[in-house]
């Protein structure tokens, strides 16, 4: 009986306690909102995509007092993966980036030049779909965490990326 309790206690009943459909809608507007900001700023305002990270880590933790301590903790594991992405992300964008819309002069990149990139969008579908699995599976709080995990990831790889191509 205390391991069907403790099981029940991570998975939130969607008809009880928590909706997560206005968290999901909460999350996507902001996601909307940093892309938004993304293409109506000057590239040397891309220091403000920085403090809108700040505002998307605030939001997670207004919204795992709701949700819980695993809640947080599932988040911080795919952030804790895009750090350091997003660092070499920047890096590689200071040392490579060229930008030629039309007369292309650049020379060519090198061979790892899209390799932070692939690995990104290679772990971000497998977080997804980790993220829909485990929520169908009834775990809703560990799925939900995982999805805002990689919106907070997604987030922090395209500023480091933006900032270092400008």
């Amino acid at each position: 009986m205390d391991d069907l309790e403790n099981n029940n206690s991570s998975t939130i009943i969607i008809d009880g306690e928590i909706k997560l459909f206005k968290y999901y809608i909460l999350f996507i507007i902001q996601i909307f909102a940093f892309f938004i900001l993304g293409l109506i700023i000057e590239p040397e305002g891309y220091g403000l995509c920085f403090v809108y990270f700040l505002v998307f880590i605030y939001t997670v933790i207004v919204v795992s007092e709701k949700l819980g301590e695993k809640f947080i903790k599932v988040v911080a594991g795919p952030v804790i993966f895009a750090i350091p992405l997003s660092i070499i992300s920047y890096f590689n964008e200071v040392k490579n980036s060229c930008f030629c819309p039309f007369w292309c002069t650049c020379p060519e990149p090198p061979g790892y030049y899209h390799l932070p990139r692939m690995i990104a969008l290679i772990s971000s579908i497998i977080i997804l779909f980790w993220s829909i699995g485990e929520q169908a599976n009834g775990d809703k709080r560990f799925g939900f965490g995982l999805f805002v995990g990689l919106l907070c990831s997604i987030v922090m790889f395209v500023s480091a990326t933006l900032y270092g191509f400008w």
